[in-house]
C-alpha cells in the first residue's frame, strides 16, 4: 500500500510581481503551507542577480513602454505589510556578486523597517555588512551563489552570523550528505531550506558563468521581452542545456513532487523556484508539492524546463528538448 503523503507545512514561495495573485494565495487554504515569500527589491535601487522580473509593472504610455517603479514600490510595500501582519516571513533577495553601496544599504534598511525579516545574500562580503548595519533586526541566508560544502562550513557560517542556510541543489539527491548535515547541526539553531524545482544539472560546470551573465540584464531587457517576446522564447546557448538534451531529467537536481516524502524527515523548509513563472504555474507548483503528486508536463512546474520545445513528462522519459542557439 502506498504511504499516504502528509504535506510539509513550510514552503517558501516566489513573488513574481503579481500582487493580486499573491494576495489570493494568502487568502486561500494554501496560506496554511506558506511560511515565507521571497522577492527582489526595486531594480532601480538594487539588483537581484537575475533578469528584472517587472512584467506586471510595465505600462504603455502612448506607445512607449516603461517600468512603473512607483507602482512596484507600492505593491512591494503592501506585500511586506501583509506578510508582517499574518506572520509570514518576507525575504529580500540580494543574489548578486559585489559590494553593497551606501544607497543599497539605505534601501535595505527601509524594507527592513517595513517588515522584511530575512535577507538572502549572494556574496560573503555582504555578511558582516548586513550583520553590522542591522544586527538582530533581520536573519541572513545564503543564496546558491554561496555553496557551502560541509557541516563544518555550515557551523562556521552560523558563527559568523548566518542563521538560515540554503542547501546547495547539487546535494538534492545525496541523502548521505543531507543526513550528515542534519546530524552535525542537530542541536544548533539553524534553519535549512532546499530548492525543489530548479532543474539544473547536478555539479553543473557552467553555473557560475551563467549566474554572472544573468546579472547584466537590465530593465530595458525585461521591457523588450514584454513587448517582443512575451513568452520568453529564445534560443539557448548554455552548454548545460545540450547535456540535458542528451541525458534527460535524471541528471538534474529536480525533486519530483511524488518523492517529497523522502525529504520530510530532515525538517527543511521547501523552496519553490519560480519568480519568472506565471501566476497560474506558481499555484500549480505549490499544489503539486503539497499534494505530493504531479502527472503532466513538467515545463509548468520546473524552472529550467520551461524553455523545452517539447513536453517533458513520463512518456518521453523526462527528456528535455531545448532549441540550442549558436
Amino acid at each position: 500500500m502506498k504511504k499516504k503523503y502528509v504535506a510539509n507545512s513550510k514552503y517558501s514561495i516566489p513573488y513574481n510581481g503579481d500582487i493580486n495573485n499573491t494576495i489570493e494565495i494568502l487568502n486561500s487554504n494554501l496560506s496554511n503551507y506558506v511560511s515565507e515569500i521571497y522577492f527582489a527589491g526595486n531594480p532601480i535601487y538594487i539588483p537581484s542577480g537575475r533578469r528584472p522580473k517587472v512584467k506586471y509593472h510595465i505600462v504603455n504610455n502612448s506607445g512607449a513602454f516603461k517600468f512603473d517603479y512607483i507602482k512596484y514600490d507600492e505593491d512591494l510595500e503592501l506585500l511586506i505589510t501583509i506578510c508582517k501582519n499574518i506572520k509570514i516571513n518576507s525575504n529580500l533577495l540580494l543574489n548578486f556578486f559585489g559590494n553593497l553601496t551606501k544607497s543599497n544599504i539605505n534601501y535595505i534598511g527601509k524594507l527592513i523597517e517595513l517588515g522584511v525579516n530575512i535577507v538572502t545574500i549572494g556574496d560573503t562580503t555582504m555578511l558582516p555588512v548586513i550583520k553590522k548595519q542591522f544586527g538582530y533586526k533581520v536573519k541572513i541566508q545564503n543564496s546558491i551563489f554561496i555553496k557551502i560544502n560541509s557541516s563544518r562550513d555550515y557551523i562556521d557560517f552560523q558563527n559568523n552570523g548566518m542563521q538560515i542556510i540554503l542547501v546547495h541543489p547539487d546535494y538534492n539527491h545525496s541523502h548521505s550528505i543531507l543526513n550528515d548535515i542534519c546530524n552535525h547541526v542537530l542541536n544548533r539553531d539553524i534553519e535549512f531550506k532546499i530548492m525543489l524545482n530548479e532543474g539544473c544539472l547536478i555539479e553543473c560546470p557552467f553555473r557560475t558563468n551563467e549566474q554572472l551573465t544573468a546579472q547584466v540584464y537590465s530593465i530595458k531587457d525585461s521591457i523588450n521581452d514584454f513587448v517582443n517576446n512575451p513568452n520568453e522564447i529564445r534560443p539557448l546557448t548554455q552548454s548545460c542545456r545540450k547535456i540535458l538534451n542528451e541525458e534527460g531529467m535524471s541528471i538534474s537536481n529536480f525533486i519530483h513532487p511524488n518523492n517529497l516524502t523522502h525529504y520530510d524527515e530532515y525538517g527543511f523548509t521547501y523552496k519553490i523556484v519560480g519568480r519568472s513563472f506565471s501566476s497560474i504555474n506558481i499555484v500549480k507548483t505549490l499544489k503539486a508539492y503539497i499534494k505530493g503528486d504531479f502527472q503532466g508536463d513538467f515545463r509548468s512546474i520546473v524552472e529550467n524546463f520551461k524553455h523545452s520545445y517539447s513536453p517533458v513528462n513520463r512518456q518521453n522519459s523526462f527528456r528535455t528538448n531545448f532549441i540550442i542557439g549558436e
